[in-house]
């Protein structure tokens, strides 16, 4: 999920995936890391668990991949140090509500 209003740059830890798909899942993380170097994006890395559309790609042991800038979980202040937005706010106060529409889409990310 990318576009949080509150957002953080995450990358999902593909080195922390499956062994069965770790080396492909690796491979993901170090383009989009290598990407935001070179843009001079700060970034972090975000575990790989398998709760967002990823998930049943690597049920199948296909490497997976990709970026999330944050749901329902509260931001922390090294977050707000890092990225800036609001302290202890949701990464995305709409995540999964009704007003979780285009207009509340961060295109900035």
């Amino acid at each position: 999920m990318v576009g949080s209003p509150n957002f953080f740059r995450g990358i999902y830890n593909g080195s922390s995936a499956n062994e069965a798909i770790r080396n492909g899942s690796t491979v993901i993380q170090h383009l989009f890391e290598k990407s935001f170097d070179v843009q001079g994006l700060k970034w972090d890395l975000t575990p790989f668990t398998g709760r967002s559309d990823y998930g049943p790609f690597i049920e199948k042991g296909i490497p997976a991949g990709g970026l999330f800038t944050g749901a329902e979980e509260i931001k922390s202040p090294e977050f707000v140090g890092r990225y800036g937005g609001l302290m202890n706010v949701a990464y995305d106060p709409c995540y999964h509500l009704a007003c979780d529409t285009l207009q509340n889409i961060n295109k900035a990310v």
